[in-house]
């Protein structure tokens, strides 16, 4: 697993954390420099502030620290597909991520610095 991707499960890890009910599957579309994440969660998640305000904050630290890299974050079932599969977090039917050994996220992780 590349650096990239352990900063992108750890964080999912700890969003998992501060919220057990969203689940997330990471991987490529269709070129091999965009990071997908595909997010399920419970009506109105991913709208609500705390979420969005870390997701934003990841996303801006992640393309700075990576600047050959993108990442997006779609819901589930977006046209935006994922065709080269990572690794999830949260899904009992695939191998997940767990989190015990995870930092929790915060703005003051090293990801946000």
């Amino acid at each position: 697993m590349s650096d990239e991707e352990k900063d992108i499960r750890d964080f999912l890890a700890g969003v998992r954390e501060a919220d057990p009910g969203m689940r997330f599957k990471c991987g490529f579309g269709t070129s091999g420099d965009t990071y997908i994440v595909e997010v399920e969660s419970w009506e109105g998640a991913m709208d609500k502030e705390p979420y969005s305000r870390m997701e934003y904050d990841f996303v801006e630290a992640f393309e700075k620290k990576y600047p050959y890299f993108m990442i997006l974050f779609v819901p589930k079932g977006d046209m935006v597909g994922i065709a080269r599969p990572l690794f999830t977090v949260g899904y009992e039917e695939a191998p997940s991520c767990t989190s015990g050994a995870l930092a929790r996220v915060t703005r003051t992780s090293p990801m946000m610095a």
